[in-house]
């Protein structure tokens, strides 16, 4: 049985090139397996893309479950401030301009102010908060829709959280506020959750009778949860996950598929062979890096988490994690099994 690795991308890729992503895994993968001693061949052809981006795009609007202005959420998802890019031609809006308008077309602005929160004080403790950081400490610990002050006061508060986020030593300037802008969408808006997963699940179904390595990285790990965990009908060889937000909790983890009822804990997928988790411990987006406890599965099956260094520079950095020895080694070790599960794709 031959074998084929399905990557899934993080967020904010609606500006890039599919192909040009797609190089990216495929030449991350390749130069870590290269720099093995003995690595399994495989061809550029058998690594390939579940490509989701374009979803993100102003264009790409899609009518809202229920009420409110979907149109002008995609909006404020596309249009953050690049110092070398703008839309179509448009001058990018500053940093100010930006953050005011995300925070007034946000799907949800209180998820947004207590994930970023979340993401600050886990910063803080973890000593990456630089000089000058703004992290709202005269607002309290987590917001409530019952807090005083209205939806003025909650976007002046998400946009000065946003900005706060600039501030972690080591992420991107963009990085943090373009998650917490998709993550929200994601979650929080159906028919796009669906849609995303649709892309992930056509590919995997393409598969059939191979054996699928899964690698996915930052949003990507919660699209390919959602959908490992809903079609257990497809096996897979190895789930290998990098600088993964699952563990987040109650933001994320609560939210994922299927749902589970309170108190009781999203499972190990009972279709995946393997799983690992692999996180630098100053990438912030990792915020909850142990998840086996979290992803219980049966004697003998849990999520095995490593920890690993990547570009200081750029802790979250895709081919950062792409080229290190111990992924590389979980990817070469999934090419080698002689073991799928024997459930058939539907």
């Amino acid at each position: 049985m031959d074998s084929v690795i399905v990557c899934v991308h993080g967020r904010s890729e609606q500006w890039h090139l599919k192909d040009q992503i797609l190089a990216d895994f495929q030449g991350g993968i390749l130069e870590g397996l290269g720099r093995l001693p003995a690595p399994v061949a495989i061809g550029r052809e058998r690594i390939l893309l579940a490509f989701y981006g374009d979803l993100f795009l102003p264009d790409a609007v899609i009518p809202p479950a229920s009420g409110g202005t979907a149109g002008q959420r995609w909006t404020a998802a596309a249009l953050w401030p690049s110092e070398t890019s703008s839309y179509r031609g448009q001058p990018a809006p500053s940093a100010q301009q930006t953050a005011q308008l995300t925070a007034h077309t946000a799907a949800d602005p209180l998820y947004q102010i207590n994930v970023a929160r979340a993401i600050l004080r886990e910063a803080s403790r973890r000593g990456l908060m630089g000089s000058g950081s703004v992290e709202g400490e005269q607002a309290p610990q987590a917001i409530t829709p019952h807090a005083g002050g209205g939806l003025v006061w909650l976007h002046s508060l998400l946009v000065h959280i946003l900005q706060g986020l600039e501030h972690i030593l080591g992420a991107p300037r963009e990085l943090l506020r373009l998650f917490v802008s998709d993550v929200d969408l994601y979650l929080h808006n159906t028919a796009l959750r669906t849609q995303v997963m649709g892309r992930l699940l056509a590919l995997l179904r393409q598969q059939a009778g191979r054996s699928i390595i899964v690698v996915a990285h930052s949003l990507g790990t919660v699209v390919a949860y959602d959908v490992l965990n809903t079609h257990r009908e497809i096996p897979i060889t190895a789930f290998i996950t990098l600088g993964s937000p699952l563990g987040l909790s109650p933001f994320i983890y609560q939210e994922l598929l299927p749902p589970v009822a309170p108190g009781q804990k999203h499972p190990f997928p009972s279709n995946v062979a393997t799983w690992q988790n692999f996180y630098d411990p100053n990438d912030i987006v990792a915020l909850v890096p142990a998840l086996a406890p979290l992803f219980p599965g049966p004697p003998g099956q849990a999520v095995i988490c490593t920890p690993v260094q990547n570009n200081p520079a750029d802790p979250h950095s895709l081919t950062g994690y792409l080229i290190q020895q111990a992924v590389a080694q979980a990817i070469n070790n999934a090419l080698l099994s002689k073991t799928p599960l024997p459930s058939k794709l539907k």
